[in-house]
């Protein structure tokens, strides 16, 4: 497919963005993530996909349209993007992917670009990070993630404008006069005509207030009006107590109790957003820069192998049975080695011991996205960079690697079984053995309850 203007424009956007960052622009990166945030929950519920809310909207939207190779490949030729920022670039390129649909014409929702909030605050300051909390990190400000119903809405969480956005950062105002010989400064306090979108408010907090009296320092007025005076300072904090008898810790996010404890101007564990939820809902929700949220313990693992290794049993003691039956019926009511009888035996041995079992596991995995095993438990076999089933040949090298050892539970102490195995111990990360590190592969865990994730 040939490249578009779209696309070429957009690639010369990413490639002309300073991934270095600008503290300064936080307030604005923070609404603008929050606007992606909820264009995104717009688009995934149009077009009834998942993995909100960094996924490949493109793909669902318009299955089998891609940017050129080549154009995809120079974004991610950066280091910066290719390493620090891995999430970033892949969200580069599904924009990229959505402006290719575009261009070819495709039928998609008329909905605004989910992307363009994500380049505009690349432009302002660099990219992003998700953190192990559930909370998506923008420079030294944390936005809490929620759920995709938390931000499906209408009213835009940003300004249109570069000029609006300067605004919420404090860099559109009148410059303030400062002290005699130092240069002045912008004013940090957004001019009044600029409203202060609830989404930058939340994530960080207000700009310093200016000295007593309403004047700066030089004594000049900015173009907006006398500024507020300053708030008094808040009183001390009153000595810590112990709690009252038969006090106990509520849950965070709990309504707060009536007996004044803590004590004020002691933090308290009802402030603050409520906690992420723990666990997955859903298989393709995993996420590679939160690898610890999902993923499957050892224990459970180990019992859904157990399981695969009871409905294995069943299944090869039915194949041997059929080959003993065949094998019965060619000779005529006897197996004679040398023989048809003899052959047809040895071929539904040879099947039964080497190939059911990788082809099995093929299956399953292919198929499934997990075995019997897994299925009961509430575990799936996802991609390791990123949530989702693994393709066809990913999902025969796992069983290459891995089937041969466990066909049986006298199998499960050969070498190479105890070294697959083992090797998972090492690895907190993620916990792969060698047949997931083969196929790039992670065991996942969604409960059939989400209230019992752990």
């Amino acid at each position: 497919m040939s490249t578009t203007t779209g696309v070429d424009a957009l690639a010369a956007r990413i490639h002309a963005i300073d991934w270095d960052g600008d503290p300064g622009r936080t307030r604005s990166r923070v609404a603008l993530m929050r606007e992606y945030l909820r264009r995104s929950a717009l688009w995934t519920r149009a077009l009834g996909a998942k993995g909100w809310p960094f996924h490949d909207i493109a793909q669902a939207a318009a299955p089998g349209v891609r940017a050129a190779p080549e154009v995809v490949a120079g974004v991610l030729e950066s280091p910066v993007v290719a390493e620090r920022y891995p999430l970033v670039g892949r969200s580069c390129v599904w924009a990229l992917h959505l402006a290719a649909a575009r261009d070819a014409g495709a039928a998609l929702p008329g909905l605004p670009d989910p992307f363009e909030p994500l380049i505009r605050m690349y432009e302002r300051g660099g990219g992003f990070s998700l953190s192990t909390t559930g909370t998506i990190d923008v420079g030294a400000a944390s936005l809490y993630r929620g759920t995709l119903l938390d931000h499906l809405g209408d009213e835009p969480r940003a300004p249109e404008t570069d000029a609006g956005l300067d605004a919420l950062d404090g860099a559109g105002g009148t410059a303030v006069s400062a002290a005699p010989g130092a240069p002045a400064r912008p004013d940090p306090v957004p001019r009044a005509d600029t409203p202060l979108y609830p989404s930058a408010a939340y994530a960080l907090s207000a700009p310093p207030a200016p000295p007593p009296g309403g004047a700066p320092p030089g004594g000049a007025i900015p173009a907006g009006g006398p500024v507020s005076p300053a708030a008094p300072a808040p009183a001390p904090a009153a000595p810590y107590a112990p709690p009252p008898p038969g006090y106990r810790r509520p849950r965070l996010g709990a309504p707060a109790p009536a007996h004044g404890y803590p004590p004020p101007g002691h933090p308290s564990p009802y402030a603050g957003p409520p906690p992420p939820r723990p666990g997955l809902r859903h298989h393709t929700h995993w996420n590679p820069q939160e690898p610890a949220r999902g993923l499957a313990e050892p224990g459970y693992r180990f019992l859904a192998r157990v399981l695969d290794t009871v409905v294995a049993g069943v299944l090869w003691f039915l194949s041997m049975l059929a080959t003993t039956f065949t094998a019965v019926i060619i000779g005529g009511g006897d197996i004679v080695m040398g023989e048809g009888s003899g052959l047809a035996f040895q071929v539904g041995a040879v099947f039964s011991f080497l190939l059911f079992p990788i082809l099995w596991e093929w299956f399953q995995v292919g198929l499934w996205g997990r075995s019997v095993g897994k299925m009961l438990l509430g575990l799936w076999v996802v991609r390791a960079e990123g949530g989702g089933r693994l393709p066809a040949g990913r999902a025969l090298v796992r069983a290459l690697c891995f089937a041969p050892g466990f066909t049986n539970a006298v199998n499960w102490l050969l070498p190479w079984s105890l070294a697959n195995v083992l090797w998972s111990l090492p690895d907190k990360r993620l916990r792969r053995c060698l047949h997931d590190r083969a196929a790039r592969s992670v065991v996942v865990h969604v409960p059939w309850f989400p209230g019992s994730a752990a």
